[in-house]
């Protein structure tokens, strides 16, 4: 059996005002801790949508995602099945998994856990714009190409449009 080398963690205290900032799709995204600051173990990203913010059913390759409804509820579809998750929940994709969501009310927060922390930030870094201001963006349009490109670097696949 191979021994794995572990990346040394060390202890992580963020304020409400730390962290990368960028805008996507009409969107916040708050980077709450990086692959680099938890050495490999996990990423969590923060997010901020209005109403009707979606994403195409997707799958991450090398990674699971769990989020978890601060506030709001989404129409939510993983592995097939379609559900709505209200604040308080929590939603588990594995690695490998079919997924999406869209925000059914007029704003949701989410936070976001991706195990190990590997690609979701190389994806926000791609699409997103840095944040101007820690709230939403101005109204601004999709540039579908450059998603699609990050999802790639991200080891993303896009299935397609979900359907809730």
């Amino acid at each position: 059996m191979l021994a794995m080398a572990k990346k040394k963690q060390v202890p992580l205290v963020l304020s409400e005002e730390e962290g990368e900032a960028f805008w996507y799709d009409g969107s916040l995204v708050l980077f709450r801790a990086t692959n680099a600051q938890t050495g490999g173990v996990f990423s969590m990203i923060e997010l901020e949508a209005p109403r009707d913010t979606e994403t195409p059913l997707h799958v991450h390759e090398r990674e699971a995602e769990t989020f978890v409804v601060m506030a709001g509820e989404l129409d939510v579809v993983v592995a097939g099945e379609t559900f709505m998750a209200r604040a308080g929940h929590m939603v588990v994709s594995p690695a490998g998994t079919e997924h999406a969501f869209r925000v059914a009310t007029s704003f949701a927060r989410l936070m976001f856990v991706y195990t190990p922390g590997t690609d979701a930030e190389t994806f926000f870094r791609a699409v997103g714009d840095p944040a101007g201001y820690r709230g939403l963006p101005p109204p601004a349009p999709i540039d579908a190409e450059r998603g699609q490109s990050a999802a790639g670097k991200a080891h993303m696949k896009v299935i397609g449009p979900a359907r809730f």
